[in-house]
C-alpha cells in the first residue's frame, strides 16, 4: 500500500510540473484533473503516514480511534475532490 501511494503521489506531481512548465490552461479551478490530482496528492500523502505509524500505535486505543479518523477525513477530502472533478464543466 505505501508503495502505491508513492506512485500515486508522484503521479500527481508530475500532473502539477507539467501543468505549472506549459500553462496551458487558464481556469485551473474548472479543470477535472486538477480536482483529481488534488485529491489523490491529500489522500494518499495524509494516508501514508497513517498506514505507515498505525503499526506502532497499537496500545492505546484512542490513538488508533484518532488515527483512523485522520483517515476517514482523508478520504472524504478525496471523495468531495471526486465529485468536484465531475461537477466541474472543462473549459472549451
Amino acid at each position: 500500500r505505501p508503495l502505491a501511494s508513492i506512485f500515486l503521489i508522484c503521479f500527481a506531481l508530475s500532473f502539477f510540473y507539467k501543468t505549472l512548465k506549459e500553462l496551458r490552461i487558464k481556469t485551473l479551478e474548472r479543470e477535472p484533473l486538477f480536482w483529481l490530482s488534488i485529491g489523490a496528492l491529500i489522500y494518499h500523502s495524509g494516508s501514508l503516514f497513517v498506514f505507515l505509524f498505525s503499526n506502532y500505535v497499537k496500545t492505546s486505543d484512542a490513538a488508533i480511534f484518532a488515527l483512523w479518523g485522520i483517515h476517514a477525513i482523508f478520504n472524504i477530502i478525496l471523495n468531495l475532490s471526486y465529485a468536484i472533478a465531475l461537477w466541474v464543466k472543462p473549459p472549451n
